[in-house]
């Protein structure tokens, strides 16, 4: 239980471990109407060969509203070689209510507990940060030359220091 009370329900952990186990590439979770548990959110409906689930997951992000994502992301490091990673995201939108942005965050420690696989989580509170700079700064570390996510290459513009894409969606798996 978190320190806000709510518990996590059985769905989202059996979703943990068909995420885990690579048999879904993502899902989403809220925190339940009568506000006592983080339950699966059934609205969100993802293809298991979806190309790319971390951005199906920032697109189900609304403005006004919480949600936790969790996502099994693939990447190419810098070498060229392939990566996947757990990542587990807290949505608590600045647009949101300040309850349910408290709620959110005071109950993610709940739902990382449940997720032992996960090393990478990310707090996210608006649209800025609903790009791929920002787990790629996490996931394949700030510097790192070029690298390949959700089947686009990035590299790293020499300004602004932030990954870059190509646009190409080729068809070279991650």
């Amino acid at each position: 239980m978190a320190v806000s009370g709510i518990k996590v329900a059985d769905n989202v952990k059996e979703q943990i471990d068909l995420v885990s186990k690579k048999k879904k590439p993502a899902c989403v979770f809220k925190i339940s109407k009568d506000e006592k548990q983080i339950e699966l959110d059934e609205d969100f409906v993802i293809d298991p060969k979806e190309k790319r689930p971390f951005h199906k997951v920032l697109e189900y992000f609304k403005p006004d509203n919480c949600r936790y994502g969790l996502v099994d992301v693939k990447f190419k490091d810098t070498e060229g070689k392939k990566q996947n990673q757990m990542v587990c995201i807290n949505w608590a939108s600045d647009c949101a209510t300040i309850k349910h942005r408290m709620m959110a965050t005071s109950s993610f420690d709940a739902l990382k507990q449940q997720c032992p696989s996960v090393k990478l989580f990310l707090q996210m509170n608006d649209d800025s940060q609903k790009n791929s700079n920002f787990v790629l700064d996490k996931a394949a570390g700030k510097g790192a030359k070029a690298c390949r996510f959700e089947k686009r290459k990035y590299a790293i513009d020499k300004r602004s220091h932030d990954y870059v894409s190509d646009g190409d969606d080729s068809e070279e798996s991650d």
